[in-house]
């Protein structure tokens, strides 16, 4: 019984979660896997390798996104809009924003090094 109440009380408070805020972080989590995936898979690691020389980052991040997948957008450096995925950084050090309702400073901050 008690169990039943606490499951109950779960899906309670993850509906009244905000559907953006759930759209941010499921985009944030796709980029974080994205970019680990290029240090393990030699074909990742060469698409990333030739989005950096002909375009950006943010290239290979929306490459990267499956068929039918509602995520994103990603932008570079700076925050336009809440709920955005700010990229920043170098070819082997990435940090991943994640910004809420106010753009004043990240919800959640994820740093990716390439080795």
């Amino acid at each position: 019984m008690r169990r039943t109440w606490l499951l109950l009380i779960a899906l309670v408070l993850s509906a009244c979660a905000d559907p953006r805020e759930k759209h941010m972080r499921q985009s944030l989590e796709h980029a974080q896997t994205e970019l680990h995936r290029a240090q393990i898979e030699p074909l990742a690691a060469a698409r990333l390798r030739n989005a950096m020389e002909t375009g950006s980052l943010l290239d290979y991040l929306n490459a990267s996104v499956p068929a039918g997948a509602d995520l994103g957008p990603y932008r570079w450096q700076q925050v336009q809009q809440p709920f955005d995925v700010v990229v920043d950084g170098s070819d082997a050090d990435w940090t991943l924003q994640g910004y809420g309702a106010k753009l004043d400073a990240p919800i959640v901050t994820v740093h990716v090094v390439r080795k």
